[in-house]
């Protein structure tokens, strides 16, 4: 076992109830930029303390740039807004989609190679996560309601970390990924400080109480800083497909505590929804036979 990835897995898992306890004092724009602040502060101090600031070469200003909207502003942003209005349940269980979208976008973008099951597997988690937002209606004016739309938004937020994910990857291979993951949130966050302000913003400061200052803290150290620092340590030391296994643990707990700390309902849909989501990623990402044997071989071995 990796606690490592089992921290990281549970710090993410209970930040959609967390989310949802600070959205009940301010908004979502106040939500992007706290927690954007503390924790690109945060890893900004990591960095400097391990990797050290790498500067940016100029030719890869522009692929940064993409990065930090991609982070901020697509998938971020509309998560906070998409949280407003669904509930925490049904949000950790669409955000399980992500390995999906980074399946997908590889595939589109990186000529990466899917298997048969990896596209049943698609198919399965897109069509769990319509039923979560539907909640098995098929009438399209579901998609209008407030809880359809937040649903919406939340699945987007998803597509978006795919292709955050896959835009990245370039980057990851030239700079330390505290180091990636440090500037973008940086960047996102100084553009978007004016907006917060121009909005009225930082009168959300005054609204908050203990409740809502912990649950930001919590967002902002916990379940962004440290757990993308915990996440890419145990990705060091197990193959991909056994640490994205633990990712599984976060709608699970994400259900248990919007239950206990929200009084949020789970309903059948969510349940069917969620076991397809589930079954779906496992299909996408879990490593063939072969590459799990080819990963058992020592270095150099053919």
């Amino acid at each position: 076992m990796s606690l490592q990835a089992l921290l990281a897995a549970l710090f993410w898992g209970a930040s959609f109830p967390a989310a949802k306890i600070f959205l009940s004092e301010a908004g979502p724009l106040s939500l992007l930029v706290l927690r954007h602040a503390i924790a690109g502060g945060l890893l900004l101090t990591m960095a400097a303390g391990s990797d050290g600031l790498v500067r940016v070469r100029r030719g890869d200003l522009g692929h940064f740039a993409l990065h930090s909207v991609l982070l901020t502003v697509f998938h971020q942003g509309v998560l906070c807004y998409g949280l407003a209005r669904a509930t925490a349940t049904n949000s950790g269980w669409l955000m399980a989609t992500a390995p999906v979208f980074i399946a997908l976008f590889a595939w589109l973008f990186l000529a990466e190679r899917l298997r048969v099951r990896q596209w049943v597997g698609m198919a399965a988690g897109l069509t769990g996560s319509f039923f979560v937002v539907t909640q098995g209606h098929l009438d399209l004016g579901v998609f209008l309601t407030s809880g359809g739309l937040g649903g919406l938004m939340v699945l987007e937020s998803a597509a978006a970390w795919g292709a955050y994910t896959v835009a990245g990857k370039g980057l990851l291979m030239r700079y330390p990924p505290i180091v990636v993951s440090a500037y973008g949130m940086a960047a996102g966050v100084a553009a978007a400080i004016p907006v917060w302000v121009a909005a009225g913003g930082t009168a959300d400061l005054g609204r908050l109480t203990i409740r809502g200052w912990t649950g930001i803290l919590y967002l902002g150290v916990c379940s962004t800083a440290l757990a993308y620092v915990l996440f890419y340590r145990a990705m060091r030391k197990l193959p991909a497909g056994v640490a994205g296994a633990y990712m599984f643990l976060q709608p699970l707990e994400a259900t248990l505590l919007g239950r206990l700390l929200l009084g949020e309902p789970f309903t059948g849909p969510t349940i069917v929804g969620g076991l397809m989501i589930l079954g779906g990623v496992y299909l996408v990402t879990w490593p063939s036979r072969y590459s799990l044997a080819a990963r058992s071989k020592p270095e150099g071995a053919t």
